[in-house]
């Protein structure tokens, strides 16, 4: 009788374990029914891009100390990812006064050694602008939409 009890009380400690680590690990009549596949948004993130719209930027010409024209800029953003694009929208004004205190010295060297605005020439000095300011990677590109020339 004492080796049945003995026999009885293993086997209920072995069942109690072998149920345990199952349950542990989720095998047999503990596996999770539904199978979830992993949602990675970085990965949705890097096939599209993201364009962020700001306010025009307006940059006056002086000539002999009067005003001779000014110079309106409208301009898209490029990223990546919807994190980058947030911390944009957050960094909006610093972003543009960049931009404005860079154009205000830039704007006239160029129209002196060019009759008119090139597009890629201001394109690629925005660009060179947020890479210095903020850092590469959270700005992709710098569209430039339109340039308004109004002289005074």
């Amino acid at each position: 009788m004492k080796k049945f009890l003995i026999i009885f009380a293993s086997l209920l400690m072995i069942c109690g374990s072998l149920t345990s680590t199952m349950k542990f690990m989720e095998l047999g009549p503990f596996a999770s029914k539904t199978i979830e596949k992993p949602v990675v948004e970085e990965e949705r993130d890097i096939v599209k891009s993201i364009f962020i719209d700001m306010e025009p930027i307006l940059i006056p010409i002086f000539k002999d100390n009067a005003p001779a024209a000014k110079i309106q800029i409208q301009i898209k953003l490029e990223t990546k990812s919807t994190k980058n694009a947030i911390r944009i929208q957050r960094m909006m004004p610093r972003i543009s006064d960049a931009y404005i205190q860079d154009l205000h010295g830039f704007m006239p060297r160029l129209l002196k050694e060019r009759e008119r605005i090139d597009v890629f020439i201001l394109k690629q000095r925005l660009k060179l602008i947020t890479e210095r300011k903020f850092g590469k990677g959270l700005i992709e590109d710098v569209l430039v939409q339109s340039v308004v020339d109004t002289p005074n």
